[in-house]
């Protein structure tokens, strides 16, 4: 007779857990909504306007003419492809240093787009990189595709 209410016992303790363990679960709470998040439906689709607002941005790296460099700046997107940015950076070159800059962007349907922009630091140059947006446009990656530029940046909406 015991027995009969320990395994009784024990056989609703696992119940619980288990359904406590569903409930509490990511997949749980996807299912419930409908579907996964809408960042990793295959058929989302971007554009300039996915990109609108203030980010947070750093790049590291290196470059011919300035050895190793680093930046961070504010970056402020006008959701039509257009975009202003305080920078402060510093290399081994220069030192610190900061700028103002400029330029314009372009957002693929595919969530990856262009950064274009007319550099300044040692003489005037076209400068662009290639980004991929992530998380419903909460944060991109990019590397810089100057010619003696190897930069690799993080962004994150502000």
């Amino acid at each position: 007779m015991k027995t009969k209410r320990v395994f009784r016992n024990v056989r609703a303790c696992l119940l619980w857990t288990a359904l406590v363990a569903f409930v509490a679960s990511p997949a749980a709470v996807c299912a419930a909504q409908g579907g996964p998040p809408s960042d990793l439906d295959p058929g989302r689709q971007c554009s300039n306007a996915s990109l609108r607002g203030a980010y947070g941005l750093n790049f590291q790296g290196a470059s011919d003419p300035l050895g190793r460099f680093a930046s961070v700046s504010v970056l402020t997107f006008d959701g039509k492809g257009g975009f202003s940015a305080m920078e402060s950076y510093n290399s081994q070159a220069t030192g610190p240093q900061t700028r103002s800059v400029v330029g314009t962007y372009a957002v693929q349907s595919n969530c990856s787009f262009t950064l274009s922009e007319q550099n300044n630091i040692l003489g005037q140059h076209a400068d662009s990189a290639m980004c991929v947006l992530v998380d419903n446009g909460k944060q991109f990656y990019c590397v810089d595709f100057a010619s003696g530029w190897q930069l690799l940046g993080v962004g994150t909406r502000i």
